[in-house]
């Protein structure tokens, strides 16, 4: 134990104590850390004997510190009071952080992202759906051909715009068919077109017949078939579609490189004059 506060003051070990508890409650005649606040190092406050963290008006803090709320608070760093007591920094998406005592964004929530660098509205954009930010803040989604960008789980993506197509799975050229007009994917990816005897088209999404060849007639307007009538030996379709020979007296009409002609007589009959006006004139 202890008597006077004196000794214990110097620093002697009273009562076999040593000097941590250098101070004497004469009251109890026992040896403590502390009797009054001044007996403890600044920012601290004595509080049962012990010295613990504490300020007040008397009882300034160290430097660098600012006495916020009977605490010692370093208001450069302190998202609590960032600036000044009780000045608290708040950020969307993120937690927030205090720099120089000024607010600002320690750390963002994923998957959001501070994309604009300013503390005020925190982590503002969500890095899975921004095509501007996809997957991380800068990472813009490229413009592709004919078709509308988007962002999903991070990842940037597209949708073709109506009547366009995707056909060879080249993210780089976008949406590059327009399925409405290409014979090799018309109306959709892989239908090609072709044309027997001519050359194969395609309007408004269905096959059509584009040209015949030299001699060859698209007769029955059916593009599955092509230019299906030889219009140099089809006597329904002389020289071109529709283009019938009429039928001679007492024979047959032939076509002959698109001109019709006469045929074989029926029996009886025999072409006397030779002429195809009259058919086979003569019995």
């Amino acid at each position: 134990g202890c008597l006077v506060t004196s000794g214990a003051d110097a620093g002697a070990a009273d009562g076999g104590l040593g000097s941590e508890r250098s101070r004497c409650n004469v009251a109890t005649h026992s040896c403590v850390q502390c009797v009054v606040d001044d007996h403890c190092p600044a920012g601290t406050r004595c509080t049962g004997s012990v010295c613990v963290p504490g300020c007040d008006a008397a009882r300034a803090c160290p430097t660098g510190l600012t006495c916020c709320s009977g605490g010692c608070v370093d208001t450069t760093r302190n998202p609590a009071s960032c600036g000044a007591c009780g000045t608290a920094c708040t950020a969307p998406n993120a937690e927030p952080g205090c720099v120089a005592g000024v607010c600002a964004v320690a750390r963002c929530t994923a998957p959001f992202g501070d994309c604009d660098g300013m503390a005020a509205n925190g982590c503002e954009v969500d890095t899975l759906t921004s095509t501007s930010h996809c997957g991380g803040c800068g990472v813009a989604c490229p413009a592709r051909a004919h078709a509308s960008n988007a962002c999903a789980m991070g990842a940037c993506t597209f949708t073709c715009d109506a009547g366009f197509a995707d056909c060879d799975g080249d993210a780089a050229n976008g949406c590059e068919v327009e399925l409405a007009v290409t014979t090799s994917h018309c109306g959709a990816c892989g239908t090609a077109c072709s044309a027997t005897n001519g050359v194969a088209g395609c309007a408004a999404g269905a096959c059509t017949v584009a040209s015949c060849d030299t001699g060859f007639g698209d007769c029955d307007g059916m593009a599955a078939n092509g230019c299906e009538v030889n219009t140099r030996s089809s006597a329904a379709h002389c020289g071109r579609c529709g283009g019938a020979c009429p039928a001679p007296a007492n024979g047959a009409a032939v076509c002959t490189a698109g001109v019709c002609t006469l045929g074989a007589c029926s029996e009886g009959f025999a072409d006397c004059n030779a002429m195809d006006a009259d058919g086979c004139e003569v019995t």
